[in-house]
Parts: C-alpha cells; sequence; structure tokens
C-alpha cells in the first residue's frame, strides 16, 4: 500500500509541475505573442493613410495655385489699398524722409522727381515748379555742398482711413558737408491723402528746430 500511495503522490506532483508549466506558457509566452501581432497589425494600418495622404497631396497644389494666382492678380491693386494702416504710413514716411532730405548743390535734384510716385498730383506738380526753378539758378561749379539724411523714428499723429487723411512726424539726423561739415536733428511732417485709392504724401514739410 505504501508503494502504491507514494506512486500515485509522484504522479500527482509530476501532474502538478505540468499543469503549472503550461500555465507559465499560456500566460507568458503565448500574451507576448499576441502582443506583438498586434503592434504589427497597427503599425500595418498608419502605413496605408500615410501613403494615401502623401499622394493626395502630390495632386493637390495644382488644382489649388491656379484659382489662388488669379485673385491675387485681379486684385492686387485693391489689396493694396486696403491693407494700407498707420505702421504702413509711418515706414513709408521714413523711407520718403530720408531721399526728400538727402541733396547736394552739383545734383539737378533727381531724389524730388524719384519720389514722384509716392507723391499726389498737386504736389508732383508743386517739385516739377521747384526743380525747374532750381536748374534755371543754379551755378554747379560752386563749391560743393550737400546734406544726408537719416530717418531715426516716425509716429503716425492722425490716421483717418475712412477719410482718406493721415499725418505722419519723422525724427531725422542730418548731415552736412562742404565748407562746414556739421551735424543736426529735424523734424519734418509729411500729411498723406488716398487719390485714386491709393496713399499719396501731399506735402513734407521741415520743422524749425
Amino acid at each position: 500500500m505504501q508503494t502504491n500511495n507514494r506512486k500515485v503522490a509522484v504522479l500527482i506532483i509530476l501532474f502538478s509541475i505540468i499543469l503549472l508549466i503550461a500555465i507559465i506558457y499560456f500566460f507568458f509566452f503565448r500574451n507576448r505573442s499576441v502582443e506583438e501581432e498586434i503592434v504589427e497589425s497597427e503599425n500595418t494600418e498608419q502605413e496605408i493613410p500615410t501613403r494615401i495622404i502623401n499622394q493626395d497631396t502630390k495632386e493637390e497644389p495644382q488644382e489649388t495655385e491656379i484659382p489662388e494666382r488669379k485673385v491675387v492678380q485681379n486684385n492686387s491693386r485693391d489689396i493694396r489699398a486696403r491693407t494700407k494702416n498707420k505702421f504702413d504710413l509711418e515706414r513709408i514716411a521714413s523711407s520718403f524722409a530720408e531721399r526728400f532730405g538727402s541733396f547736394s548743390n552739383h545734383s539737378s535734384l533727381d531724389n524730388l522727381l524719384d519720389l514722384e510716385i509716392l507723391m499726389s498730383k498737386t504736389m508732383q506738380a508743386q517739385i516739377e515748379k521747384q526743380v525747374t526753378e532750381h536748374q534755371l539758378n543754379t551755378d554747379y561749379k560752386d563749391e560743393y555742398s550737400g546734406i544726408s539724411t537719416r530717418a531715426i523714428s516716425s509716429q503716425a499723429l492722425e490716421f483717418d482711413d475712412q477719410k482718406g487723411r493721415a499725418k505722419v512726424s519723422v525724427k531725422t539726423q542730418r548731415e552736412k558737408s562742404g565748407v562746414e561739415n556739421s551735424v543736426y536733428y529735424q523734424d519734418i511732417l509729411i500729411n498723406f491723402i488716398r487719390e485714386n485709392g491709393e496713399w499719396k504724401v501731399s506735402s513734407a514739410i521741415w520743422q524749425e528746430n
């Protein structure tokens, strides 16, 4: 009887060990393989839409670029007129002041003529008259003298988009060269009006120090 009991006990132990090994294999190795299959399937699913998107994006620019270019070309003039704000005018006024205030007695006031594109029609007529008088009354054999101007800052004092009027003050540094050299600071007041849908300089007045 004892021998039979020992055999039964040994069989029970062996069966328990085998069962334990089977349980460990099922929960560890089997779950791991299942997780790997899930990861691989997810990667496969992610790759497919990526390829489709890349194919679509190659075709989209050809369909969307043409109408966008047409809009810009047809309305470029109107867009420029609408998008001018006081900050744009401050920038334009600074550039205008530098060129307007830089000249020499040996020049034909070409700096003023170059700025006509930014001027109103009334100011253009005034400048053309001033240039003509300068050319008739200037002796270009005189000793050289000139002034160069650099804008330091600008500030919009008035800006009325509805009425189409604006006023910008520009602080400048001016350097006089010739017989006597000197550096001084001077403000210039630049007035704008909207003419034919675009902002134009209507006057530029140097302020007394």
